[in-house]
């Protein structure tokens, strides 16, 4: 899961990530569905 923003990037706790994955699973899951890659990676 990519965070968005300018602040300076830090690793989540495993467990908050594994929460955060849990719950937006159903999101990516419908995203993937549309043909949208939610994990698409950015250029540059």
């Amino acid at each position: 899961m990519r965070l968005l923003g300018t602040a300076d990037k830090q690793a989540l706790p495993d467990a908050v990530a594994a929460e955060l994955r849990a719950e937006f699973r159903p999101t990516y899951r419908y995203l993937a569905e549309q043909g949208i890659d939610a994990y698409e990676k950015k250029s540059g």
